[in-house]
């Protein structure tokens, strides 16, 4: 892989495709990193930095699969605007 053919890959898509492939990406990075050994903020003990960063991670791994659930017009699939609301408060102050 190199940046040629990710740019040639991105041209054929539509830009609802190239949407729904980017968002898709960002969410499987978001479950990658998890693989690389923080799992968890409880894992992690005190480390600031570290918290900082799980955090993040899943605030948008939670983020990048409600998006998806929107694009693929799964809306279903997505939680209520107000339980994903209150789901990310709870991610953001965990």
């Amino acid at each position: 892989m190199n940046p040629e053919s990710v740019a040639q890959w991105l041209n054929a898509l539509s830009l609802v495709e190239r949407t729904k492939a980017l968002n898709l990406v960002g969410f499987r990075l978001t479950t990658h990193a998890r693989d690389y050994g923080v799992a968890s903020v409880e894992a992690i003990g005190e480390s600031s930095a570290l918290r900082k960063l799980v955090g993040m991670n899943e605030l948008q791994h939670k983020l990048l699969s409600q998006t998806g659930h929107y694009l693929d017009d799964q809306e279903r699939r997505a939680y209520p605007v107000n339980v994903f609301s209150q789901i990310l408060f709870q991610t953001a102050n965990t």
